[in-house]
């Protein structure tokens, strides 16, 4: 960029003396005006003629030049270089989450049943292909070593050796995964399950659960109840789903058959109460050699309906109690390995990224 220097000129009127002031002269310096134009002063002699003429051909030095509006410029450069690059960051956040699929941690999220987003495949009439494909075929093998929670968890239970009736010893290990996991490697698995189901190519690439969704929904099917039952779960989650409305969980999500002890052990000043008739669950106690027999274990599959929102009171602490009722089991995605093309995307996933692109650029 040219030096703003180059474009400094001074311009001086024949009778020099009433434009320029002299400057109150400095011991051992000779006399100096002071140029209003360039708001620069020098020194003259002789009567200054010569030093005018001078002044007013020659580039005044950088030194001599005022600094603000250069300061300013490179304020506004820096400025509209710090929004590109928000721009930037926002962008990339923006498609990372598309792709990566980053949600909520720690909490499984009451999701609308709209919400298609979510791995709820119940490999109905694919049960076999899906035993040969994600557990005989060493992909569980392959996903375990991919991931030091899930082997931690995996094998924290090993001594117990109740076998599920019509299962294998990976059903009883995939369901003490959901007792023995550290609470990151369960945020990681919940998070997965609840975004990764958005079309089959991300299903395929991204999901890195398979063999352990499988077994989680097969070890439920095989012990499916005959009847249905109450539970509960205390969440900090805000969000009241709208009476009458379908619902279902992102995740597997584990619950609490006991109700006086939820009430008497847990602080639910402020919270909010789920209280669910579930009719597809399975209580893993049995099988993880668990001591706890009222904790249950419900799918993301299951669909209930919102009988009632309304605020309740437990001594001094008021709460939200959401009612929920069994309404039906859907599999959005039924199959998903063996029914789709993996190269097929959805549209309405392209579009979200393309309006960011759009908007950011």
């Amino acid at each position: 960029m040219e030096s703003t220097a180059k474009k400094r000129r001074c311009s001086f009127n024949k009778d020099w003396e009433t434009t320029y002031h002299w400057e109150k002269p400095v011991q051992g310096d000779s006399q100096r005006v002071f140029c209003e134009v360039c708001q620069s002063s020098f020194s003259v002699s002789h009567g200054g003629e010569y030093d005018v003429k001078r002044h007013s051909t020659w580039e005044t030095p950088l030194s001599a030049l005022p600094v603000e509006e250069e300061e300013e410029e490179d304020e506004d450069e820096e400025e509209r270089l710090t929004m590109w690059n928000r721009r930037k960051l926002c962008l990339i956040a923006i498609i990372f989450t598309a792709v990566c699929f980053k949600g909520t941690a720690g909490e499984a999220n009451l999701l609308d049943t709209r919400h298609a987003h979510v791995v709820d495949d119940l490999y109905n009439g694919c049960r076999e292909k899906a035993m040969e494909t994600y557990i005989h075929s060493g992909l569980l093998k392959q996903e375990l070593n991919n991931s030091k929670g899930f082997q931690k968890a995996w094998s924290a239970n090993a001594e117990c050796s109740a076998l599920i009736a019509g299962g294998i010893k990976e059903h009883t290990a995939a369901l003490s995964v959901y007792y023995h996991a550290d609470p990151v490697f369960l945020d990681t698995f919940d998070e997965a399950v609840e975004t990764m189901g958005i079309n089959a190519s991300i299903y395929e690439n991204d999901f890195h659960f398979k063999a352990l969704h499988f077994l989680l929904m097969d070890s439920m099917a095989l012990l499916k109840q005959k009847e249905c039952k109450i539970a509960y779960r205390v969440t900090e989650n805000k969000v009241k789903p709208a009476k009458g409305s379908t619902v279902r969980f992102g995740s597997f999500v584990s619950v609490n058959s006991n109700y006086d002890w939820l009430m008497h052990n847990e602080d639910i000043e402020g919270m909010v109460l789920y209280n669910i008739t579930t009719c597809f669950f399975v209580n893993p106690g049995d099988h993880v050699c668990s001591k706890d027999k009222e904790e249950l274990l419900l799918s993301p599959a299951e669909v209930f309906t919102v009988e009632e929102v309304a605020k309740r009171m437990n001594g001094d602490e008021e709460y939200i109690e959401v009612i929920l009722k069994h309404s039906t089991l859907n599999s959005t995605h039924n199959c998903f390995s063996f029914s789709r093309s993996a190269a097929v995307v959805s549209p309405q996933w392209l579009v979200s990224v393309l309006a960011a692109l759009l908007f950011f650029l």
